[in-house]
């Protein structure tokens, strides 16, 4: 499904001259030449986006002995296997804090390599010895400030102290809501920016197999063009960044 968009969308790139190489997550599973192919890959590119990363917040299997290893451990692998050429990881996700700030720990560590002293050493020193005991202290404080009774998100918008964990997400993530969006391109460009409207639930017949019994909303875009727009590509709400290795 990404040929036709990126046809759609991004023309420029439908070359093969162009290098861009794109896989699905589930890649990192199939057998045979796979592995070897997203290894040389991944090792030979300048930046890497990673869509819906959120999916690659749990470790899984290191795969020793009998068992596979998962495709947590086989990107990490890819992304820090030696002699691979300097470059930036972009993480793109609405969720990367789930059950448990950790999970952006471990969204990290693909990077990191699980090297707990990464941010306090050379240009990427954020003054951070060592990042599990960090954000073992930034659950503590979290937890705390929810049995208080505040927003789930209070603690990190405040303009708290930096041992709040303001400089480890302050310095990689990037959050972007659409109004702010809309704003900043309108003083930039001074155009529009047309995201897809959300539609209410398609009503669906007695029998959901059935092609014929899904009425689906027509596509409609937050403005009025007065025109029927092409179907809109997804957009995501926020995205994470982190500025690797």
């Amino acid at each position: 499904m990404r040929e036709p968009l990126l046809a759609d969308f991004l023309p420029d790139l439908a070359s093969d001259f162009q290098p861009l190489v794109c896989y699905s997550h589930t890649d990192l599973q199939r057998r045979g030449e796979w592995t070897e192919r997203i290894e040389r890959t991944v090792k030979d590119a300048d930046v890497i986006l990673i869509d819906e990363a959120h999916h690659f917040r749990n470790p899984g299997v290191a795969g020793t002995g009998a068992s596979a290893p998962s495709r947590y451990r086989k990107l990490q692998r890819a992304i820090t296997q030696p002699g691979g050429r300097p470059k930036q990881v972009f993480y793109l996700t609405a969720t990367p804090i789930n059950n448990s700030v950790h999970d952006f720990r471990h969204m990290l560590g693909r990077v990191t390599s699980e090297n707990h002293a990464y941010f306090a050493e050379g240009g990427r020193n954020l003054g951070i010895p060592n990042l599990q005991s960090h954000f073992n202290q930034i659950e503590r404080r979290f937890q705390q400030h929810a049995a208080d009774g505040l927003p789930e998100t209070a603690w990190l918008d405040a303009r708290g102290t930096a041992g709040e964990g303001r400089e480890i997400f302050g310095e990689l993530v990037v959050q972007r809501s659409r109004g702010y969006v809309r704003a900043s391109e309108q003083l930039e460009a001074a155009g529009d920016v047309r995201f897809p409207r959300r539609a209410p639930p398609a009503r669906l017949g007695r029998n959901p197999c059935d092609p014929r019994a899904r009425q689906e909303p027509p596509h409609a875009l937050e403005d009025e063009a007065g025109q029927t727009p092409r179907p809109p590509r997804p957009h995501g709400r926020r995205a994470t960044r982190l500025l690797g290795r």
